[in-house]
Formats: structure tokens, C-alpha cells, sequence
């Protein structure tokens, strides 16, 4: 799914194998399609076009789930996989390309027994969806689908929001049907694409955690009906739900699901949650404060170290916000809270002048505090929620003076002291 995400090995699968083959001309290119074209006006009725769905997987680059196309031909015998969701780890530059956002993808072509062994030994459900099309409307989408699989044609720049391996079935639909599909309006839901996410993620919070602090604003957009399909299972859903116009009448897209595959692969739960482990360094930060000796210094120690960290996450993070084709990691809200600021509590002596030291603190701590609001209103995460409260308390405690803890502590030295009698 997403380029960041998905760390699928190279064309892993025989499924995506590609129809690699001598580069055609234009011309070339221009002749296949025709002859494509009288192919299929002779054989349409005899084979069958399908949305085949993937349940989410174990792995990280399976997450999401996955859509492709199944094309049988029961003329020929032929039953083909169409895959918008190959990559190539062996094209130039392609870690350049990876970190930049630039990576492409492809369709590729494979045997469909080859996607199904794959699909069943990932312990995947497995959904096929017929399409009930016209001969007419078969023949665009398989004449488009074999062009676009040409070597010369198959690449697309990948956009995990707005252009991906699902979202790029629903507009062969819509532009090879002539704008005659019609999606379902009540499947719309007022959403932004973070939270479409969730569902996935919950089960992993770490993992979670990650994916929310890497996305920026753009993430936090509402998402239009036809956006959503960047999903494979709202794409199933629209997909299933749509309708299509013939002269006038309106008549069902889907026909009816068959479960091909029905199984849910092994998951591996996480019951330390990030919040778990952030909410005890308050607790220990808070107390640190007010006990002071070496429990203090300790959290010192491991609050510089942890600014340190923080320091070089934010430039990490400003780095990928520079880069133009990262449009999703732009505008963070997170760097509120993770901010270069926090970079005075490992360098910046406490005795620099005109407590430049506190001042600098003081400021880091506002936007910490803005971050606490960021997290929680706009992203609902409550991991990053206690992560940047911890970042807050930390700051604070650097705040606070010296003197105020030591006159505390010397309270509550003398406090037995003073209300023990004097004995005659």
C-alpha cells in the first residue's frame, strides 16, 4: 500500500510476474490494440471480468490489503491476474527513488492459480466480485488492461492516497464504462484518510504510532467518495454498491461475492502500548521533581538522551516535509511537540546570559503543549497524546529553579523536627 509502508520483496509472487518482453514501438503498440480490439469482439461473451479482493495480511506491506483484476477466458482457457501493486527493486536508483516519494510501480500480468497459491499461503480471505458487464464495456477494459501492461506502458508514478494499485481499478471502471458507473452516495462517510487507517493499525500500536507521526496535514483532509478507494475494501464495498447506465436504465455493476479463500492470518499482539510506557515517565519525572537526589539527576540523564533523540526525529521530520514529492508528510502538526527547541536541554548551558536557558525552554514548552492539543483533537491518537505530555512535564522540570526543590525538600526534612516535643 503506502510507498513508505509497503516493503513487498522484489515482484514477489509468480502472480505479478510481468510480460517482460522486447520494448514496442508506438506504431507497434497502436496495432496490438486493434488487434486486441476484433479479438475480444469475437470471443466477448465467453470470459468474465472480476474485482478480486485481499483480506489484510501479516506483514507490514500487506496491512492494507490488496485489489487486482482476474480476467477468464473460457475460449482460449486463459485466466489472468492484472496487478497494479509490482514494484522493482532492481530499477535505477530505486532507494533514491524510495525516499523521495518517486518510486514507480506497474501492472503486471500473471496466471491466476499462481495468485491464489500465493493468497492461501499468506492464510488471506480471498473475494471475488464478477462484474456483469455488456460485451462492449469487457472489451475496452481488457483492450486498456493488456495496452497498459505493455513494457512501455505498465509504469506509474505511485501516490498512496490518491493513485494506487486500488484506487486505479476504480477509474478503469469509470473511464473505460464512459462515466456511465454510478457510485453509491450513501456509502460516503465523513472521514479523513487517518482515520480510514485506524482500523488497520489498531492492532499494531506501535506501528500506529509511527504512521500517525509521519503523516502530515494532507492526511487529515476529508475524503471524497471516490478518494476512498484508495483501500481495497472500500473499493470492494463501492464496487459492490455501484450501479451502471445503458440507454437510459440503470442496471447492478457486482453480481454476487464468492469467498474464494476464507482464512485470517496469525497476528501477534502488542499489550504494551506506547501510552503505557510514556504515562510511567510522568509518573517518574513528577516524582523525580519533587524527591530530588539521584532520582532526579537520573531523569535528567534520560530526559536529554530522550531530547537528543527527539531533536533528530524533528529534523528527520522537517527533512521529509522539504522534500516537494512528499506532499503526504508536509505540514506536521507533530513538530509541535517534536521541535528543534528541544535541543537546549542537551547543548545550551543553564548559566547562559539573561537565562537565554529558560527562555528557550519556556518556548519549547509552549509548543509542546500545543502539541498535546494537536495530537489529541485533530489526530485522536493518545500514544503521541502521551508522548508529548511526557515531553512536556520533561521540559518543566527543567523550568522549575533549583531553589524552589531544595526549599521543598528542606520542608520536608524539618517538618518531623518541628512537631517533635521538647523534653524537660
Amino acid at each position: 500500500m503506502p510507498s513508505f509502508l509497503n516493503l513487498t520483496p522484489r515482484i514477489k509472487s509468480g502472480w505479478s510476474a510481468t510480460c517482460h518482453g522486447i520494448r514496442k514501438s508506438s506504431f507497434a503498440s497502436f496495432i496490438l490494440i486493434i488487434l486486441l480490439s476484433s479479438k475480444y469482439e469475437v470471443i466477448g461473451q465467453d470470459y468474465q471480468i472480476s474485482l478480486m479482493t485481499v483480506s489484510p495480511g501479516s506483514e507490514l506491506y500487506s496491512i492494507f490489503g490488496h485489489s487486482a483484476i482476474r480476467v477468464q477466458d473460457t475460449v482460449l482457457g486463459e485466466d489472468k491476474i492484472y496487478n497494479y501493486g509490482t514494484f522493482d527493486f532492481d530499477q535505477p536508483d530505486f532507494y533514491a527513488q524510495f525516499v523521495k516519494g518517486k518510486l514507480n510501480y506497474f501492472l503486471s500480468a500473471g496466471c491466476y492459480p499462481c495468485f491464489w497459491h500465493h493468497t492461501a499461503k499468506e492464510k488471506r480471505t480471498l473475494i471475488e466480485t464478477p462484474l456483469e458487464l455488456t460485451e462492449n464495456e469487457a472489451r475496452e477494459i481488457l483492450a486498456w488492461l493488456e495496452w497498459n501492461a505493455l513494457p512501455g506502458n505498465r509504469e506509474y508514478e505511485y501516490d498512496f492516497q490518491y493513485d494506487n494499485c486500488s484506487s486505479r481499478i476504480l477509474d478503469i471502471l469509470i473511464k473505460q464504462t464512459n462515466g456511465a458507473l454510478i457510485l453509491d452516495q450513501s456509502a460516503a462517510e465523513e472521514s479523513t484518510f487517518r482515520w480510514m487507517l485506524d482500523p488497520y493499525l489498531d492492532k499494531r500500536p506501535w506501528i500506529h504510532a509511527g504512521v500517525d507521526l509521519l503523516l502530515g496535514s494532507r492526511a487529515d483532509r476529508k475524503v471524497e467518495l471516490r478518494q476512498s478507494s484508495f483501500l481495497p475494501d472500500k473499493l470492494h464495498q463501492l464496487v459492490s454498491q455501484a450501479s451502471i447506465e445503458r440507454n437510459g436504465e440503470v442496471y447492478r455493476l457486482a453480481g454476487e461475492d464468492q469467498i474464494l479463500l476464507s482464512d485470517t492470518p496469525e497476528q501477534k499482539g502488542n499489550s504494551l502500548r506506547p501510552w503505557m510506557l510514556f504515562l510511567t515517565l510522568c509518573l517518574m519525572i513528577v516524582v523525580s521533581v519533587f524527591t530530588g537526589g539521584i532520582y532526579h539527576k537520573i531523569i535528567l540523564i534520560a530526559g536529554k538522551v530522550m531530547a537528543a533523540l527527539l531533536f533528530l526525529l524533528s529534523v528527520f521530520l522537517i527533512l521529509l516535509w522539504l522534500v516537494p514529492e512528499h506532499e503526504v508528510f508536509a505540514w506536521n502538526s507533530d513538530l509541535l511537540w517534536i521541535n528543534p527547541l528541544l535541543i537546549v536541554a542537551v547543548f545550551i548551558r543553564r548559566d547562559s546570559p539573561k537565562n537565554l536557558f529558560r527562555y528557550l525552554l519556556l518556548a519549547a514548552l509552549v509548543l509542546s503543549s500545543c502539541g498535546i492539543a494537536s495530537t489529541w483533537i485533530i489526530e485522536r491518537n493518545a500514544d503521541l497524546s502521551a508522548a508529548a505530555l511526557t515531553v512536556s512535564l520533561f521540559l518543566l522540570s527543567l523550568i522549575i529553579p533549583n531553589k524552589f526543590i531544595g526549599k521543598l525538600q528542606r520542608r520536608k526534612r524539618l517538618a518531623p523536627a518541628e512537631q517533635t516535643p521538647d523534653v524537660q
